[in-house]
């Protein structure tokens, strides 16, 4: 019976340590730019993807929304780390995370921002070029979450979607060989002489 009590003891303690241990952190302020999905749509999925990690206790949506409101901030211009420390501050967090998805011309670069509200300062910021396939954001999301906060990923789905910069190519023309062809020969002094001399004497 005594080995039954310790043990639910223990289990209960080591949980209770497990829950302390999980930070608090809230999506917010996904700034996105020629891609086919809105800054909410951004931040959704980035909400989602943090949230998978189970690496901290994240804050829901609409929990955020009443936040902001009470607090009075304008989420469409908050983007700065100044402001995010005021949302940050105001939802009583551990971290803010934030970044960005953006069309760059032949890419999709993805960046994640983790804040730290008590440092006031970033733990990590990484940025990841993809090749542009709008279809799979949420993949890009995925890879460059688990990057920023230290998880391993696929790596066939890494390879798949990152883009590699390659050296541009040399235009190569090819020429074709059709048609009239002429050549010049050079003959010797004896030669000439015999090829100039007359028929009956073996010219040409």
């Amino acid at each position: 019976m005594k080995k039954i009590t310790y043990l639910i003891l223990f289990i209960f303690t080591a949980s209770s340590i497990y829950t302390q241990k999980i930070q608090t952190a809230a999506v917010t302020s996904v700034y996105t730019q020629g891609i086919k999905a809105s800054p909410d749509m951004g931040e959704s999925l980035f909400r989602i993807e943090v949230t998978k990690t189970e690496q901290f206790n994240v804050f829901d949506k609409l929990d955020m929304m009443e936040i902001i409101k009470e607090a009075q901030i304008d989420q469409q211009t908050c983007y700065g780390k100044k402001c995010m420390l005021s949302i940050g501050k105001a939802a009583k967090v551990d971290k803010i995370i934030s970044g960005s998805i953006e069309n760059l011309g032949k890419k999709i670069v993805v960046t994640v921002k983790i804040l730290d509200i008590k440092g006031e300062s970033y733990d990590k910021i990484v940025i990841q070029e993809f090749i542009k396939l709008d279809t799979e954001l949420q993949l890009m999301v995925q890879i460059t979450v688990n990057k920023a906060l230290g998880i391993k990923n696929d790596p066939i789905l890494t390879n798949n979607l990152i883009y590699y910069n390659q050296p541009p190519k040399s235009p190569v023309t090819y020429i074709k060989n059709s048609g009239p062809r002429m050549g010049v020969a050079v003959v010797g002094a004896d030669i000439r002489t015999v090829i100039t001399a007359p028929e009956e004497y073996g010219g040409y």
